[in-house]
């Protein structure tokens, strides 16, 4: 049996599969390599006013969980963690770090709130990162 499309021919045999697979494999990692340390979404370079989160601590979950802190790059991790169900593992981490240390959120609120969004969300794998960047031991959960 085999599908066609307007310009690509798939054929659905084993030989065939194989055959696609022996093409990609030596690129398969190229533009995940070439990537990997960047955040796509983020504009500029992390500059956050030390005292902006003055003030904020009431109104911080309402705000940070919209995506509407006023930290730029903060909102569009939000807004990308609601409209595609992903977020860079390091975007994860500054992000943990903003909200513990800039919002004063609590790391277990902002853990439920990623694992509420997230695709590839794992209750364990989700609450460590949070905990280390929150300078929490690991090893005693």
């Amino acid at each position: 049996m085999t599908e066609t499309t307007e310009n690509t021919h798939i054929s659905s045999t084993r030989t065939h599969a194989l055959e696609r697979l022996r093409r990609f494999v030596p690129r398969a990692g190229r533009n995940y390599a070439a990537r990997r340390n960047f955040d796509l979404a983020a504009k500029g370079p992390p500059h956050v006013d030390a005292g902006a989160d003055e003030g904020r601590h009431d109104d911080g979950l309402a705000a940070a969980s919209a995506g509407l802190t006023g930290i730029d790059f903060l909102d569009a991790w939000m807004r990308e963690l609601v409209a595609t169900g992903y977020l860079h593992n390091r975007a994860r981490m500054w992000m943990a770090a903003i909200w513990i240390f800039t919002l004063c959120l609590r790391w277990e609120v902002g853990a439920d709130l990623l694992m509420r969004d997230l695709h590839d969300g794992d209750p364990a794998f989700n609450a460590l990162p949070w905990r280390w960047v929150a300078e929490l031991p690991v090893d005693k959960l």
